[in-house]
């Protein structure tokens, strides 16, 4: 992320009260909005996750959803969602721009979290979508991003969870609730 992009701090409620660079939201713990992808291949019943790369400044080596980043001022949620797609994991424009929310794309809701992580630390209101794609779909991972993904069943990924949480992201599991109850309403 360019440190000149601001990302969007906000209240208890969401609703945005300033911008700030990437680095000083994070030093200083403010609130601010973010969001975390999770894709389901329908047919497979699988969902993608994946394993951050171990040079992020948190979480690194650990498992979690599909993407994430952060709402950034001036860019449209879509916009940075499909930015985040294709740096994280390169899935290609043809994809990327057939993405329409209420068609392929579903909010599952937001929820707000904080960790610390030695010098900086995580404050925030994470909004969840869920993205239908074929796992036939071509993923070319950014290795500054991503250590490796896997294709899992819900089942097994949820058993895997409850017996080793610690090998998971500290957003992951309240994120994974919302998109579960999404795909049941589906």
């Amino acid at each position: 992320m360019n440190e000149k992009e601001k990302l969007i701090i906000v209240d208890s409620y969401d609703t945005p009260i300033g911008y700030e660079a990437k680095i000083t939201t994070h030093r200083y713990g403010l609130l601010h909005r973010a969001f975390s992808i999770f894709i389901y291949d329908p047919n497979a019943q699988k969902i993608l996750i994946q394993k951050r790369a171990m040079c992020k400044y948190h979480s690194g080596g650990l498992w979690s959803n599909s993407c994430c980043s952060h709402m950034l001022l001036g860019k449209l949620e879509i916009e940075v969602i499909k930015d985040c797609m294709q740096r994280e994991l390169g899935i290609g424009n043809a994809f990327v721009d057939c993405i329409e929310l209420g068609k392929n794309l579903f909010f599952c809701g937001k929820f707000s979290y904080c960790a610390d992580y030695e010098d900086l630390s995580e404050n925030e209101i994470d909004n969840v979508f869920l993205i239908y794609m074929s796992s036939d779909q071509e993923i070319l991972i950014n290795k500054s991003e991503v250590e490796t993904y896997q294709w899992i069943d819900i089942d097994r990924l949820n058993k895997w969870k409850e017996d080793h949480i610690t090998d998971f992201s500290a957003w992951f599991s309240q994120a994974l609730e919302l998109v579960l109850i999404k795909l049941k309403m589906r």
